[in-house]
């Protein structure tokens, strides 16, 4: 009865937390972290050194250092100046961060590391590590985007473990991190910022908001969408109202995007989060619980059904004709096609996959390209490739004996999240998944790529609040 009520007392205060004031404090902080870098160098050394202090202080900290660090390396530029601190401090706290998490990981009676998905990680960056070097392509590029991969979605994955293990409540932090994300995008597009030139001088007719390039908010904001779905549908926190504005409002930047990819994967990712929360309800005191009831869900997608009537009324074009614009990316031509989707994909995987037939066995090397504008600006500090196809680009720079390990461990990973039934963290690693069908930058950890990651670590802590610890028959499991 005592620990019942201990766990009462524990579930309060974590509501408690979700507060006006409290996600008004957050994005104070956030706001001055964040804006402080436009001062330029000297900005960026007092970022590092203010995450530096909040890493070293707690794996909740380290976790709100990180995600820090990888939103202002995507940030919109207009809004801050990255200078050579950056290129440094990112990758400095990236192993103070997982230095932290190891240490309070190994205090814990947590199985981590015996998880089947953990030593298949392992296994794919070794393997990875030793055909990079037999290759011999760019092999001290290959090694430290290595490392960095290794180290940042190891990071993610044992500091979404530590943090679940404490029962620390990141929520208010993830949800706040959302909010200033959409309210910079909104502040963006009033001052001229959001869109952007992109090559050649040439302005891009594509909305990028808070980051630094359309296809970015695209994918970030499609991981986001999901997360405040899931939080909507399935946590105990209040404002909700609010919780459904902010969706729309991301929502309408995504369609500002033209981000094919980012559209079509939170469309994908709320239904897979849906699905596995209606195939695997659970027993006992484990339970997916909807907190909306039936008749909530269902004026909800009326109210929806007759917001969509009314766009589509009075903005003169029908819907089949906006989802034709942004599958041709408001293309003038008439109609929209499978080659108009793919031809912008097409050429990039025919390039990897002939780059894999060089290399079958071990690949041409991790996070490199016989691309000549990559040959040509490839340094140890920045070595961009453009990859448009997971598979294909696995493939490519890891071959045969790094895809094998690579393919196995999503796959542990994906029955581990549903065993678990972590539906927050598995509807948000499937969009991450996808879109990566689209948009490759499953490795990119110091570009768009980390702050996808931390979406997914978002959602891996998510998960407890989205089931219900009561005894059988006290709550309706809808």
């Amino acid at each position: 009865m005592q620990r019942q009520h201990q766990k009462t007392q524990t579930k309060s205060a974590r509501r408690s937390l979700f507060t006006w004031q409290n996600i008004l404090l957050n994005l104070v902080l956030i706001s001055f972290l964040v804006f402080i870098n436009k001062v330029g160098l000297v900005g960026n050394a007092i970022f590092y050194g203010i995450l530096i202090v909040m890493a070293l202080r707690s794996s909740e900290g380290a976790l709100k250092a990180l995600s820090l660090s990888l939103m202002t390396t995507t940030i919109n530029q207009a809004f801050v100046s990255l200078s050579i601190v950056f290129a440094i401090g990112r990758m400095v706290i990236l192993f103070v961060v997982a230095w932290r998490f190891v240490m309070d990981l190994s205090q814990s009676r947590s199985d981590f590391m015996r998880r089947g998905y953990v030593l298949l990680f392992f296994c794919f960056c070794a393997v990875t590590a030793m055909g990079s070097m037999i290759n011999g392509y760019f092999v001290v590029v290959s090694l430290l985007k290595l490392l960095a991969f290794s180290a940042g979605a190891y990071a993610i994955l044992v500091g979404a473990e530590v943090v679940r293990v404490r029962s620390s409540d990141l929520t208010v932090w993830c949800f706040s991190l959302i909010t200033f994300c959409v309210l910079l995008g909104v502040v963006a597009q009033v001052i001229g910022a959001g869109y952007g030139a992109e090559r050649n001088g040439v302005i891009s007719p594509f909305f990028k908001g808070a980051f630094f390039h359309s296809q970015a908010l695209g994918v970030i904001g499609a991981m986001m969408l999901v997360y405040l779905f899931t939080l909507y549908l399935f946590s105990p926190y209040r404002y909700k109202l609010f919780t459904l504005c902010l969706a729309a409002a991301l929502t309408y930047q995504l369609f500002l995007t033209a981000s094919r990819t980012g559209i079509g994967t939170a469309m994908i990712g709320c239904g897979a989060t849906l699905t596995l929360a209606y195939l695997t309800p659970g027993t006992g005191r484990r339970q997916v619980r909807f907190y909306l009831s039936r008749l909530q869900l269902t004026v909800t997608a009326v109210v929806g059904f007759i917001l969509m009537i009314f766009v589509n009324f009075f903005t003169g074009n029908s819907l089949g004709e906006k989802i034709g614009g942004i599958l041709n990316k408001y293309d003038r031509a008439e109609g929209a096609s499978v080659t108009t989707v793919l031809e912008a994909r097409l050429p990039l995987i025919d390039q990897a996959y002939a780059n894999y037939l060089t290399s079958p066995l071990t690949g041409i090397g991790f996070g490199t390209s016989y691309d000549s504008q990559f040959v040509a600006g490839a340094t140890w500090y920045t070595a961009p490739t453009e990859k448009g196809f997971l598979p294909i680009a696995v493939l490519e720079e890891t071959g045969l004996s790094g895809s094998l390990f690579f393919w196995a461990f999503i796959i542990f990973f994906l029955i581990y999240l549903i065993r678990d039934r972590n539906i927050s963290g598995f509807g948000i690693f499937i969009t991450m998944l996808v879109a990566n069908m689209g948009e490759m930058l499953f490795f990119s950890f110091g570009g768009a790529g980390g702050m996808c990651w931390f979406v997914v670590a978002a959602g891996l802590v998510l998960s407890d609040r989205c089931l219900t610890t009561q005894r059988p028959g006290a709550g309706k499991l809808y």
